[in-house]
């Protein structure tokens, strides 16, 4: 089993942009939210896969952790379909007006 590598490659990109930046406003595989405990947990599958490349990618996933121990990375604006629902149905708008 390995992990392909177009897809490492991307998860790295990831791991530059949000030590370059805060993790707001960044997405891995279409998630937003909990974006760090997210990158961590593929950081620690690729650990498991493939040991040798993984622990570097573990190693700076555990000190993004700690750099934004309460970092937020939902976007402004957007609902989670549920409560987007239920503010619907009570006639708020779903998304605040620009």
């Amino acid at each position: 089993m390995g992990i392909d590598r177009t897809h490492l490659r991307r998860f790295r990109a990831l791991l530059r942009q949000v030590e370059q930046s805060e993790p707001e406003w960044k997405h891995w595989e279409g998630r937003t939210e909990n974006l760090l405990e997210v990158i961590q947990g593929f950081a620690s599958f690729v650990f498991m896969v493939k040991a040798e490349q993984g622990r570097d990618l573990l190693e700076r996933a555990n000190k993004l952790r700690s750099n934004y121990p309460r970092a937020t990375t939902k976007q402004p604006g957007n609902m989670h379909r549920r409560a987007m629902g239920e503010a619907s149905a009570r006639g708020h708008a779903a998304r605040e007006p620009w």
